[in-house]
Order: C-alpha cells, then sequence, then structure tokens
C-alpha cells in the first residue's frame, strides 16, 4: 500500500502574472516504506534513565507508552499516551513499588484498556512478575501473577475481548533449565489459571505471544539446542485450553534469539527472530504460519551488535492489514560507530522487503531495543536511546516523503 502526504494548494489566480505551482510525487526506498521519519525526540527526559520502553495504539489511534525509569532510585514503571498520534504527550503516571522493577510488556483491550505485566526484584533469586491495569487516569490496579520465581521471567503478553494472557520463562525448584509458562484470566476475573508449554532437558527462553480473532494464542520462544532455534505452539480452547505440539520455524539455523510474533487481520501468524554468528554477523529471519513457513532474511547483509548489553539482534514486528509486515531491530552496519534502529516493510507477507531505513540516525548515540506500533496511516518505534551517560525514551514515526517540483505555467494576456 502506498501513501501520499495530502495537498492542498487551494485556488491560486493571478491575472497577467506567470504562475508557479509544484506537483507533489512521493519518493520511496522501497515498495511500502514510509521515506521520512520524524526526528528522534525525548519522552522520557528521565534524570536517572530507562529501560525496556514498549509502545501500543488503541482503536481510536491513541498511543500508549511504558518503560522502567529509576528517577526514584528503584526503577518504577511509567506510562504517558498521545492522542494526536505521537506529536503530544500526557502528564507521567507511574506504578510505585518499593523494590526494583524491571521491564515487561504492555497489551491494549479492544475496550483501549491498558494492561501491563512487569517483574519486581525482591532478591538475587526471587523475582514477582506482577500484572497491571489502568482502571482511569493515575489510578493502576496491581496483582501479582507468581511470586518467588528464581529466574528473571521475561513476560510478555496479550489481551482479547474476554482474557488476558501471559508468557514467561521459569525455573521450577532445582530445575537447572527453565521453561515457557503460560497463565490467564478472565478480564474481569482475579484468579490466573497457569500451566507449563514445555518441560525440556534444555533451556527455554524470551517468550513472545499474540492472539488471533478465533481466540487462538499463539507463542514462540528460543530453545537452546543448536545454539538456540525458533520453536512455536498455539493454545486453543476446546472445552479445556490445550497446547499443540511445538514446531520448530527455524529448521536448520544455528544460533537463533529473541523471537517477536504477531497476528494479521486474516489469523496469519508472523515470526521474526535474530540469527547470531557473531558479534560483528547477525540477521534478521522472517517466517509465516501457516504457509510460509521457511526461513528468510529479512535482509542479506550482516549487521554487528555492540559488546554492551543485549549483544544480539532484538527485533520486534507489527502488522498492518493482512499483508503489511513491519520490523525494526537494533545493529550496525559497516559505516556505523555504534547501534542504530532499522526498519523494513514487506507488502507481500515476507516475500519480498524494503530495503532498511535507519530511523534513529544520530550516529554517536548508542540506540538499541525497539518497539513498533501501527495505526492505520503511521508507523510509530520507541527505543532505549544513550543521551550522554543513561538511557532515554527515543520516539519516531514515519510519514511518506514528499517531493515539490516546480512547474511553470504560461500567463495569458487579460486571464
Amino acid at each position: 500500500m502506498r501513501r501520499f502526504l495530502p495537498l492542498s494548494l487551494g485556488a491560486l489566480v493571478i491575472i497577467g502574472i506567470p504562475l508557479v505551482a509544484f506537483s507533489l510525487v512521493q519518493a520511496s526506498p522501497g515498495p511500502g516504506a514510509p521515506a521520512h521519519w520524524s526526528a528522534a525526540r525525548n519522552i522520557s527526559e528521565s534524570p536517572d534513565g530507562i529501560a525496556g520502553p514498549r509502545i501500543g495504539v488503541d482503536s481510536n489511534g491513541h498511543l500508549h507508552l511504558i518503560w522502567i525509569d529509576d528517577r526514584t532510585g528503584s526503577g518504577d514503571l511509567y506510562y504517558t499516551q498521545s492522542t494526536d498520534g505521537g506529536t503530544t504527550w500526557s502528564a507521567f503516571e507511574s506504578i510505585t513499588t518499593t523494590v526494583e522493577s524491571w521491564p515487561g510488556d504492555m497489551a491494549i483491550g479492544p475496550d483501549g484498556t491498558v494492561h501491563v505485566a512487569w517483574v519486581d526484584v525482591e532478591g538475587t533469586k526471587s523475582h514477582r512478575l506482577k500484572y497491571g491495569r489502568r482502571e482511569s487516569a493515575e489510578n493502576w490496579s496491581d496483582s501479582d501473577v507468581e511470586a518467588g520465581l528464581a529466574l528473571p521471567p521475561d513476560p510478555a503478553m496479550g489481551v482479547d475481548g474476554n482474557y488476558i494472557y501471559i508468557v514467561w520463562q521459569k525455573r521450577v525448584g532445582e530445575q537447572d533449565n527453565p521453561n515457557i509458562w503460560y497463565g490467564h484470566k478472565a478480564i474481569t476475573g482475579t484468579i490466573w489459571t497457569t500451566q507449563w508449554i514445555t518441560d525440556t532437558d534444555v533451556s527455554s527462553l524470551a517468550p513472545d505471544v499474540a492472539m488471533d480473532g478465533n481466540g487462538n494464542v499463539h507463542v514462540v520462544w528460543q530453545e537452546q539446542v543448536n545454539d538456540g532455534t525458533i520453536w512455536y505452539s498455539k493454545g486453543s480452547w476446546s472445552g479445556t485450553f490445550s497446547w499443540s505440539a511445538p514446531i520448530t520455524v527455524s529448521e536448520s539455523l544455528t544460533g537463533c534469539v529473541t523471537p517477536a510474533i504477531a497476528v494479521g487481520s486474516d489469523d496469519y501468524v508472523h515470526i521474526v527472530w535474530g540469527q547470531y554468528i557473531s558479534d560483528d554477523e547477525q540477521y534478521v529471519y522472517y517466517a509465516g504460519l501457516p504457509h510460509h513457513i521457511t526461513p528468510a532474511k529479512v535482509f542479506t547483509e550482516a549487521v554487528g551488535v555492540s559488546t554492551e548489553a543485549p549483544t544480539y539482534l532484538y527485533p520486534r514486528v507489527a502488522i498492518r492489514g493482512d499483508s503489511e509486515v513491519h520490523v525494526v531491530w537494533h545493529g550496525k552496519r559497516a559505516t556505523d560507530i555504534t547501534d542504530q534502529i532499522w526498519y523494513a516493510v514487506s507488502e507481500n507477507k515476507g516475500n519480498s522487503w524494503s530495503s532498511p531505513i535507519k530511523i534513529s540516525r544520530e550516529p554517536t548515540r548508542q540506540a538499541l531495543a525497539p518497539d513498533i506500533a501501527l495505526d492505520e496511516k503511521t508507523e510509530h518505534v520507541v527505543w532505549q536511546g544513550k543521551e550522554g551517560a543513561i538511557y532515554q525514551v527515543m520516539y519516531s514515526r514515519g510519514f511518506p516523503y514528499a517531493i515539490y517540483l516546480p512547474v511553470v505555467t504560461k500567463s495569458y494576456p487579460g486571464g
């Protein structure tokens, strides 16, 4: 879908004077790709640094943004929203706890309600998985999903019209390797129903989750086989909730890490992940289900990632309609001094991709861990951007790029 910046020149009537008008054409770096991104803006302006920004959009096109902010000294979850497409942002709200908090995830319900999951750190091997909901402005409820977790759970979440879903990594008892666990509760309920998805002899890490329009729950994760493979399973209701046998999405690839998943309006499943070969050779891969499972590179050129954590690619994916697949990731190409934020789009379910676009465009400032959300016309991206010695929430949005070409028309005596 090609998009044009609308222009209204109005009616210009000038008698006896040559008239110079402008025609509008679109320049594009590739099919469907926004050719212009706004300059990056510091949204958080934190005096002490941030981590883990997540952005979402509701059915009214309003943007919602969360992150962990250290301005209170312990790391609290912060929230802001924009009702004008990212031009202005509301006053910050926070869920303040007495312990340190770590990043989690956010999901926007069909009614526009904001749901969040995050981690409270109570000790070296004691983590509490938390759930929160924005009841109204500056009014948040919160509750425990599970306490006493030995391993940081790294949660991901989703929501539909009936349930809230969370997946996380969990080590049970003296078990050496974590597995993937799942929980759901009714939107108006208080009880979480939990179960494991994997129970293997190797580590299962970094889960992500998405829902389709039929009430199915789709989960991907990193299974530590062959230095990392990407596994997928689908959960569905048939009296009780059950999971399909996992399949290996990454096929024979090795070194696969940090998957992300999204579902299109046609219930087609889109999965992206990073492949780590070395610090200086990493790739972003894509696969679709159920018809296009064969993994393919989003871009054939390798990127490097700095040795400062995370030292691997961190792609995220969002879908517009049933065909447009939008992907963002961080990394540095040959001429980059440090990590930057990159973006590419496919208009045909991953069969071909635009050339990557550098969104961050600040060559000396490290940019990490992006997230992306889409409204009907605009792409919205946030990331951790280094400002001085600390990270801030940086934001940019994509637009079609307009070039105005002069067109000289003749003047006629007497009009």
